[in-house]
């Protein structure tokens, strides 16, 4: 997959079928997307691209709000989904004041079409674009006509009468259901980041844990809790349980993830280790004793393993 940075270079080539927006999660309705794209490409030797932002541009545009965020998708993930879904070319362009004042039309003209060649254009149902996302369907039917391209609009993706978006993932991952999530996204939700040092409480119990700091502070992060994990590292996947929390049988107040790795002792630290959450076991809590928190861990450890 070719990917471009920025649209300053860009001078039209090969005739694209494009599709935009910010796709976080690239959850299944995102994919229904990215299916009718490459299947309209492949009929007319179209190359498939993909244009979208970064950061979010809630980010840029709501700061108040938008670095609350939560993205479900790092960038670096959606390169990697990207490739594996088989797209042909990747536009990311900055998403800053500067470009958020861009109006709809200019946005179409000069940059999908001028730039980059479209020939047609795939949106999904709710798609806005533009300043102030004053860009619809039906605008962009307007200019279709006017600058002589194709539109298609995708209708909504849904799970037993729910329509699959970025907002429901979210939500159903702040209370901690991973399940349901990952069938909405077509896969285990993930998170990736760096082996810190801790404060070893874990090896007193006989369950280390590797301490994982989080690559992209945007990243949505699970409910506090204990959940059935697969690590990946190096990609070998490994059977897991992993705690989001503050430790509060220790005093914390501080929430860390921590995840302990089945039947894995080797140095850890410094690597960049990825999660796959496959199911939430149960809350945090506090425990009367050290025992007592390591024999729970003994039932948790044996579920996790049943998963």
């Amino acid at each position: 997959m070719e990917i471009v940075r920025g649209i300053d270079q860009e001078s039209a080539g090969h005739p694209c079928a494009v599709t935009v927006g910010t796709f976080d999660g690239l959850h299944r309705g995102h994919m229904k997307i990215l299916s009718r794209l490459k299947q309209v490409a492949s009929g007319r030797n179209l190359c498939t691209t993909l244009v979208t932002f970064d950061p979010h541009p809630k980010v840029v545009v709501h700061p108040e709000t938008g670095r609350n965020l939560g993205l479900l998708t790092t960038l670096d993930e959606k390169i990697d989904l990207l490739e594996k879904a088989g797209i042909d070319r990747l536009v990311v362009i900055t998403f800053d004041q500067s470009f958020s004042q861009t109006p709809y039309e200019s946005f179409v003209k000069e940059i999908l079409v001028e730039k980059l060649g479209a020939r047609i254009i795939i949106v999904g149902y709710d798609h806005g674009f533009g300043k102030n996302r004053e860009g619809n369907f039906e605008r962009l039917q307007e200019l279709s006509r006017k600058y002589g391209f194709e539109i298609e609009q995708i209708v909504p993706f849904d799970v037993d009468d729910e329509i699959v978006g970025s907002t429901l993932i979210r939500n159903l991952l702040s209370q901690g259901d991973v399940t349901l999530a990952g069938e909405y996204l077509g896969r285990c939700y993930s998170i990736t980041g760096k082996v810190v040092r801790g404060n070893n409480i874990g090896k007193q119990y006989n369950f280390p844990t590797a301490n994982l700091a989080i690559n992209d502070p945007h990243k949505m992060v699970p409910a506090n809790g204990v959940y059935a994990v697969d690590a990946v590292l190096k990609g070998e996947i490994y059977k897991g349980m992993l705690n989001i929390g503050v430790k509060p049988t220790f005093g914390g107040n501080q929430q860390t993830i921590e995840v302990h790795i089945f039947n894995f002792d080797d140095n850890l630290y410094g690597e960049h280790l990825a999660v796959q959450f496959k199911k939430r076991l149960r809350d945090e809590k506090k425990f009367d004793s050290v025992e007592a928190l390591r024999k729970q861990l003994e039932v948790d450890k044996k579920n996790s393993l049943l998963i």
